[in-house]
């Protein structure tokens, strides 16, 4: 039974398209937008990865109400596909390398299809539904990655957070209804975690690289203090990245539905 504690609703997509390309969109900083940039350049791949993963268990799930749920997950997902290509190409000058990494990935993740049982790829898919969720969690409280960043990236980023909490269950409980047991769920855990943040740091470093800042000491400053710092990213999610690995884990253990309608207000941008 779907353990959902929230209504999942997909929103209208935000308008991007009046913003300018800017070189360095989070507040000048060449790290944070390269390492956000590499982010987005996963999502339109990765979300759907998510739907094909979730979607051959419909038809094996008894409960109504998860049955709606995941046709709404589809939907949100589909959204953020599209809202994300946009921004890619709204934001991320170097279109070449831009191309070049996303194509890369994509063949990663065909590879990792063809390779992989339907169940593999649901338990990776609840696994990377947990760090998507917990580092919305971490955009939506943690107020000074926002510090510099203009309305627009805002909003697409906030918008994106909003709908991750909201499913963030879905993939989790169709696991479970299809018999997808602790062993494989937490080992797809470990095996994404880390070819997940390889893959991220890869095309960011590409990114960096390709402006000429790669090795530069503001660089390397801001990338600690971004990911590894007292208000980072890596630093404030550990916890709740951590709580996965609970035998009895569920993704609304982390009470965070809350933050949905405090920050539905960026919808109306």
């Amino acid at each position: 039974m779907s353990k959902s504690v929230t209504q999942i609703r997909p929103r209208k997509l935000p308008d991007i398209s009046a913003d300018e390309n800017k070189a360095y969109w989070l507040n000048n900083d060449a790290f944070k937008t390269h390492f956000m940039n590499a982010l987005s350049i996963t999502f339109p791949i990765g979300e759907k990865f998510f739907v094909q993963s979730v979607h051959p268990f419909r038809d094996q799930v008894s409960d109504p109400q998860l049955k709606e749920d995941i046709r709404r997950f589809i939907h949100q997902e589909a959204n953020h596909r599209q809202a994300h290509k946009h921004f890619n190409q709204s934001n991320i000058s170097n279109t070449q390398l831009w191309h070049r990494l996303r194509d890369g990935f994509q063949k990663k993740t065909n590879i990792n299809q063809r390779i992989n049982s339907r169940l593999n790829l649901l338990a990776q898919t609840v696994a990377l539904e947990h760090i998507t969720a917990i580092f919305a969690h971490y955009l939506l409280t943690e107020h000074s990655w926002r510090e510099g960043v203009d309305d627009i990236s805002a909003t697409i980023w906030i918008w994106h957070a909003i709908e991750e909490i909201e499913h963030k269950a879905v993939a989790f409980d169709t696991y479970q209804s299809v018999g997808g047991g602790y062993c494989r769920r937490t080992s797809m855990m470990a095996l994404v975690s880390l070819l997940f943040f390889v893959d991220v740091l890869w095309m960011t470093g590409r990114l960096l690289h390709a402006d000429k800042k790669l090795f530069r000491l503001a660089t390397i400053k801001s990338a600690w203090r971004f990911l590894f710092g007292k208000r980072g990213m890596i630093r404030k999610c550990f916890t709740h990245y951590l709580a996965y690995f609970k035998f009895r884990f569920h993704p609304w253990d982390i009470d965070d539905q809350r933050l949905i309608s405090h920050f539905d207000q960026f919808e109306k941008i």
